[in-house]
């Protein structure tokens, strides 16, 4: 009986999970559907006054110099990014805020970029996602994927007495492409070559942490 209210116990929570997790990750669309045609008016005047609280904050402004320009709002979403465009008067003058968010729950947004926009500038949602997209892929060759491949190769050779002599490899290797990058920034080469002797060092240390877990879990089973 215990076992059969565990099972349920761990289906909900899954479930919950599941759930939770659809929720987080539906795009800007789905709470456009459900305002039925004012989602732009909907959106600009629930978060009017958080953004020009966040433009007042990086900008050193003060809210009684300011006059927010309702009918100038542009909102523009594509996936889970959103673009909120409006003018404000600060001291008789005119600019236009752009403001970058993220969906992160049911008509709940994380605003990350707030700029000024020069008169005729013009930004791109698209081109945004695309820089941001990129910026991911990087940060997943230089960290994740090194880790990834550490911990796989030392788990491969885990039951071996002697899988300590892969974590001393990948550590040998890693002195090596140090010195030798080093020595190319040294001669004239970009510096981010480096960046190839960074990955090495978390891939030692990811083969090393493994390693150490499975000893530390050895010792406790006797």
């Amino acid at each position: 009986m215990k076992k059969k209210v565990f099972v349920i116990v761990i289906c909900i929570i899954l479930l919950s999970i599941i759930c939770a997790l659809c929720v987080h990750f539906v795009p800007v669309s789905y709470d456009a559907c459900a305002c039925g045609g004012g989602f732009d008016t909907w959106i600009f005047d629930k978060y009017k006054d958080e953004l020009l609280q966040k433009y007042i904050t990086e900008h050193n402004s003060e809210l009684s110099n300011i006059e927010l320009i309702d009918v100038s709002q542009e909102v523009n979403y594509e996936g889970r990014h959103i673009s909120v465009q409006f003018d404000i008067k600060e001291k008789g003058k005119t600019h236009t805020l752009y403001f970058v968010g993220k969906r992160v729950w049911m008509e709940t947004y994380r605003w990350d970029i707030s700029q000024v926009l020069h008169d005729g500038e013009v930004k791109s949602l698209s081109d945004y996602i695309a820089s941001k997209n990129n910026i991911n892929q990087n940060n997943f060759i230089i960290w994740i994927l090194p880790l990834l491949i550490g911990m796989i190769m030392r788990l491969l050779v885990i039951k071996w007495k002697k899988g300590y002599i892969i974590s001393c490899g990948f550590a040998l290797i890693s002195i090596a492409v140090w010195i030798w990058t080093k020595h190319l920034v040294n001669h004239g080469v970009d510096g981010t070559v480096m960046l190839v002797a960074w990955m090495t060092t978390i891939l030692t240390v990811a083969s090393l942490i493994t390693g150490g877990i499975s000893l530390l879990i050895k010792k406790l089973k006797r």
